[in-house]
């Protein structure tokens, strides 16, 4: 079981160093953050989830990140979150117990 804490400022500066273009100025950033962790997390922020998995399952930003986030909430044990700091528990091993077999149909 692994543990992540992430504080709102850590992602601002993340979001500086690595999207700054796609916002036009930082202080887009700073609106857009100023939401703060729950409202992030409720939208499916596409960026708060690139940054998490970046720091938790690197291996899996190589995929479509929708995808790649699927894969991930299945290892999610447990999600402490407020306005600053988003605390996150991951077992990384479910990753590997969720490979099933695909269900294919052809009509």
């Amino acid at each position: 079981m692994k543990r992540i804490t992430i504080k709102l400022k850590d992602f601002e500066k993340w979001l500086i160093d690595n999207h700054l273009p796609e916002f036009k100025h930082s202080s887009y950033i700073k609106e857009f953050i100023s939401q703060g962790f729950p409202f992030l997390i409720l939208t499916g922020s596409k960026y708060l989830k690139s940054y998490i998995l970046e720091l938790t399952i690197p291996k899996l930003k190589s995929l479509n990140i929708y995808l790649a986030w699927a894969l991930f909430s299945n290892c999610v044990t447990k999600i402490k979150v407020n306005h600053e700091v988003l605390e996150m528990e991951y077992d990384e091993s479910r990753l590997r117990n969720i490979q099933k077999p695909l269900k294919r149909e052809f009509i």
